[in-house]
């Protein structure tokens, strides 16, 4: 360690709160209500609920890894993965890459199924999880041109 950061450490540690420390579960606040866009009236939902996560996976799923300018490990567009002919071992490896994009998720307690039908130019992703609200499943349908959030259920 050097002179400088010796004393930088040292008044960090001299320095007093003007308020005390929060504790207790503060859970995730609220979040816009947000599909494939805002509302026009910028609607908020519960944060920890079902439609605010399912909302985020749907996004989380339909945006290309790379393409956040912040955070260049989110998300994992499915389009990308099935845009060109798979083998049911490569499509069995989206399940999984799937799985681990949710799960950086925090409000994820499970990802209990990812499965894929369909065949040719046209799946539906159907994937169940758990969240401290409950379970859900999310079901999308996907061709080459588009990602449409089919169904959210509870």
């Amino acid at each position: 360690m050097s002179y400088t950061t010796d004393l930088i450490n040292t008044r960090i540690a001299a320095l007093s709160h003007d308020f005390e420390t929060p504790t207790g579960d503060f859970g995730f606040g609220s979040d816009l209500y947000c599909d494939n866009d805002l509302t026009a009236m910028m609607d908020e939902v519960d944060g920890d609920s079902i439609l605010a996560v399912g909302q985020a996976d749907y996004r989380r799923l339909t945006t290309a890894r790379g393409s956040l300018v912040d955070d260049e490990d989110y998300g994992r567009d499915v389009r990308d993965m099935l845009a060109t002919g798979q083998t049911s071992d490569q499509v069995l490896a989206f399940s999984g890459q799937i799985r681990n994009e949710l799960r950086k998720d925090d409000r994820h307690e499970s990802i209990d199924e990812v499965t894929f039908t369909g065949t040719g130019e046209a799946f539906d992703l159907k994937i169940r999880a758990t969240i401290a609200a409950g379970p859900y499943t999310l079901t999308l349908a996907i061709t080459d041109s588009a990602t449409i959030l089919k169904e959210l259920a509870a």
